[in-house]
């Protein structure tokens, strides 16, 4: 059946526009408002062998189950305890048939040879919830349930950073080379090239002295 499916969890809403709930003692069951509440929340198990015979449990890790034992605020006799259990082993006191009537559905025992439904009472404002063989006189709408699925939500897996990219093109840009340094040492062609230059003043300027001192002893013979 579309409304259920194996490990997710789901939402019983009765005809009174409440919950199924499991209350915080982890043993009866009743009906709230409020949907915010982890107690509307039940886990669905489908028995093997069964495509549409299930288990719920609550969030307290405890199942739906029918139990055998009287419901006495409801008023009638045939209404039956239902509760929040954990039997080991497991039986069919927590086994219920899906039944879809329309948009809604309900749900069959299957531990009890006669049919017994889970039922969402209003009556006397008290908003019990039994199970109870269906009569002449019954309200049938106290037997239906409308599903509402719960949809888990997760946080998606980060993203590696993707590499930079040329705007307006496909192809990965190709990172820049670093900026020279300013005022940095010449290279090794230009030192070469300096050091020639500064070789080649130093003879000029050895060759201008050796001329002057010619100059001076020719000037100092002629005089003697």
């Amino acid at each position: 059946m579309e409304f259920f499916h194996n490990g997710n969890a789901v939402r019983l809403r009765s005809h009174h526009q409440r919950y199924l709930f499991a209350k915080d003692d982890q043993e009866t069951v009743g009906q709230d408002k409020d949907r915010s509440s982890n107690g509307t929340r039940w886990t669905v198990e489908f028995v093997t062998g069964f495509n549409s015979v299930i288990r719920l449990k609550s969030c307290y890790g405890k199942y739906l189950t029918a139990s055998d034992q009287p419901l006495i605020l409801e008023g009638l006799g045939s209404s039956m305890k239902v509760a929040q259990t954990r039997p080991s082993p497991v039986d069919s006191t927590i086994e219920w048939e899906l039944i879809r009537v329309g948009q809604h559905i309900r749900l069959k025992s299957r531990h009890h040879s006669v049919d017994s439904f889970l039922r969402g009472s209003g009556r006397f404002r008290l908003y019990s919830v039994s199970h109870y063989p269906p009569q002449e006189d019954t309200d049938r709408d106290s037997l239906d349930w409308n599903v509402e699925q719960i949809h888990e939500h997760t946080t998606p897996a980060p993203q590696p950073s993707a590499p930079n990219r040329t705007p307006g093109s496909g192809q990965y840009a190709t990172p820049a080379p670093p900026p020279c340094a300013p005022n940095g040492p010449p290279s090794s062609g230009q030192g070469d090239t300096i050091g020639k230059w500064q070789q080649g003043v130093e003879t000029v300027g050895a060759i201008a002295g050796l001329v002057g001192a010619i100059a001076d002893l020719v000037s100092n013979s002629r005089c003697g």
